[in-house]
């Protein structure tokens, strides 16, 4: 069998400028192959405001709605927008615009990143939308991301990833401006109810906040697995990470997804190795973490599979993980069972 229709992409993206004139091409693109690709092949996340209903127009019209797995979440790179104040964003004034702001965000935005940025969403309104979509789609396979938690980020000068209204002028694309950390974290643990509520797996972006983001999982028993997606933490964190959910009773699963993007260059070579050392085959996904719209619209699909291929070769040069078993981790983190009819 073709090594490409053996795996699948735990973890990717629609582009930042995706718009729904985009959608309409990548759904073109996607039913008129998708013979080529097995069910569940592509998990795609959402991570905003827009990329949301940009995923609803794609499942209402895919030939096979089962090509793709949806994740719904609010990425912490986007955080900022998004408020738990009792605010409408549509009739929002401009006093509630700029406290929002100025609370988030340390140190407070300049006036002209003020001006770029929307009027905060009331995140309560956006779960409920999630909820919606899901609701629309019977037997929907489905999970919650991406979401976690990010010390390192700032806050680009057009005041999101994708702002068409305010393009960013010049070489300097970062705000001195981060969204602070406890803002993150309630953004976050807001999303994990939702999943306990789904009873949902969840994919999970952390920089510099696993402990924190370990504990608030902890929490939460009805959420099935927890994927790291492109782990980028340290050995120490991993064994960490491993050492704790064997002691868990509640038989949640723990998912290491590997990009060739992030975890496949040379120089994280030793990282790598050391990381599968202390992983089981069981315990291993891979992804792309890129936009896979942009590749089928562009017609360099190749170039977006080969990024499965790579990883999937270079895991393979370090621990004999057989293609199957990198198929099935994936329907299985998903809450699908091994048998042949799901595409092994």
């Amino acid at each position: 069998m073709n090594i490409i229709k053996q795996i699948g992409d735990s973890h990717c993206h629609l582009n930042p400028e995706c718009t729904k004139e985009y959608i309409q091409e990548f759904i073109k693109q996607l039913n008129s192959t998708s013979d080529d690709y097995p069910d569940y092949y592509f998990h795609i996340m959402t991570t905003q405001h827009i990329d949301l209903y940009l995923l609803d127009q794609l499942l209402s019209q895919l030939n096979n709605p089962k090509l793709i797995v949806p994740y719904f979440g609010i990425h912490p790179w986007f955080s900022h927008l998004f408020t738990i104040d009792d605010i409408d964003s549509e009739n929002c004034s401009k006093e509630q615009k700029h406290n929002h702001y100025n609370k988030v965000l340390k140190p407070q935005p300049t006036q002209e990143l003020l001006q770029c940025l929307p009027n905060p969403i009331n995140l309560y309104n956006h779960l409920q939308s999630i909820r919606n979509i899901i609701t629309k789609y019977p037997n929907l396979i489905y999970g919650i991301g991406e979401i976690g938690l990010d010390k390192l980020f700032r806050v680009p000068n057009d005041g999101y990833h994708g702002n068409f209204k305010y393009p960013i002028k010049g070489p300097h694309k970062l705000s001195p401006s981060r969204v602070i950390f406890e803002h993150q974290r309630i953004i976050f643990c807001e999303q994990l109810k939702l999943a306990n509520e789904l009873n949902k797996q969840i994919s999970i972006h952390c920089v510099r906040g696993h402990g924190i983001v370990y504990d608030e999982f902890l929490k939460y028993q009805n959420i099935p697995a927890i994927l790291l997606h492109s782990y980028t933490g340290t050995i120490e964190h991993a064994n960490a990470w491993i050492r704790k959910f064997k002691k868990l009773k509640t038989g949640q699963k723990l998912y290491f997804s590997l990009s060739n993007y992030i975890n496949g260059d040379e120089p994280k070579r030793e990282v790598l190795e050391q990381l599968l050392e202390a992983l089981k085959d069981d315990q291993v996904l891979i992804e792309t973490d890129i936009s896979v719209d942009r590749h089928f619209n562009t017609n360099t699909i190749n170039e977006y599979l080969q990024q499965l291929i790579d990883i999937y070769e270079k895991i393979n040069s370090v621990k004999a993980i057989d293609a199957n078993q990198i198929r099935k981790n994936l329907l299985t983190s998903i809450g699908l069972d091994n048998s042949p009819s799901i595409g092994l």
